[in-house]
This record gives structure tokens, sequence and C-alpha cells, in this order.
């Protein structure tokens, strides 16, 4: 079993675990879609919780993304416990930002706007590799696979989300006054960071 790909908790898939994680997930969505419907209505609703599943799936992504390379570099108690439940942190991710989704297409639906090509075919191949990226989220399909496979895999899917974050809250970043969007994209880079200084270490080894 590779120890480098993102979704994977480095140790056997524990169901009770992941049941608790997602059950949280889900409890935080449930939380999101009842806030948005008591402040506001109809098109303010789906944009109030379009944007707050993403919020609140954003940070888990985070979790997932920099697991490894912290661990790997800091090798502390609470990174030690980001790389041991970094399978059960992905699939969280992946379940807040599929219901992302249907906060989205609530959205599009409700106000008639265009979805332009660019954000379809981007934002349709992120979902893609979100869903690839949590069906192959097992002992069976690591084995499945290959060790190899799997971990291109994952390790596409990961960057390839961290680039689609990253360019989501970029123009956000720049304006004045969107603190919030340029710790997002600060923190989005110095993952990027962590993972190249790590790469630079393992291959002076």
């Amino acid at each position: 079993m590779s120890q480098s790909a993102p979704f994977s908790s480095g140790v056997a898939f524990a169901p009770e675990y992941l049941r608790s994680w997602l059950f949280l997930s889900l409890f935080a969505s449930a939380v999101v879609a009842s806030w948005s419907v008591g402040t506001s209505s109809d098109l303010s609703t789906w944009q109030l919780w379009t944007r707050y599943t993403a919020r609140i799936s954003f940070p888990i992504f985070l979790m997932a993304y920099a697991a490894r390379p912290l661990h790997a570099l800091l090798a502390q108690p609470w990174t030690a416990w980001l790389r041991k439940n970094r399978r059960n942190i992905g699939l969280s991710f992946a379940l807040l930002h599929i219901i992302h989704l249907a906060a989205l297409v609530g959205f599009f639906i409700t106000s008639g706007e265009p979805i332009s090509l660019v954000t379809l075919i981007g934002g349709g191949l992120a979902y893609f590799l979100i869903v690839l990226m949590a069906l192959t989220s097992t002992d069976a399909m690591i084995k499945k696979l290959g060790p190899v496979s799997w971990r291109r895999l994952h390790l596409v899917g990961m960057h390839y989300l961290a680039f689609i974050f990253f360019q989501s809250y970029l123009g956000a970043a720049l304006q004045p006054g969107n603190l919030i969007f340029f710790v997002h994209v600060v923190a989005i880079l110095a993952i990027v960071a962590c993972r190249m200084a790590l790469f630079f270490k393992m291959r002076r080894r």
C-alpha cells in the first residue's frame, strides 16, 4: 500500500471511524442548509448554501492535501493524527463537496443563469476526480489498481483540486477587504511549498 497517496489512511480501513466522519460532515452541511433557509429566501438561499458548503469543505480538503507533507517534514503528534485519518478526511471532503454540487445545481436552476463552458468542463473534471478518488479509497481498490497507478490518480486529483480552489479564490483575494480569501490562497500556496520541500528532500536522498 502506498504511503504517499492523499486519501490513504496509512492504516487498515476503519468503517466505524469513517461513519463518524461522514456523520459530522452531513451534520455540518445540514446546519449550513438550515441557516441558509432561515436567513434568506429563494435565490439567496441557494447562494448562501453554495457559498458556505464550499467554505466548510475547503479546510477539510486542506487537511487531506497537507497530511503527508506536514507529517514528513514536522513529525508531530497532530501531523501523525492527520496522516492516520487522511482517508476519512478525504472521503468527508468528497461528501461535503458533492453536497456543494447539489447546492450549485439548485442555484443555477433557480436563477436560470447560464453555465459557461469553461466552468462546466473545469468543474465537471473536478467532480469526476472527486468521485473517482472516493470510489478508489479502499484497500481493495489499491490492490486492484496497483499502488503506483493508484497513487498517481490521487496525486493528480488532489493537485487539480488545489488548482481549482486557488483560481476560484485568487480573484477575490486580490480585492480589498477580502481577507478570508487571501488566507485561503496563502494556505494553498503554503501546502504546495511544503510538498515541494518534501519532493526535493526525497530527491536529495
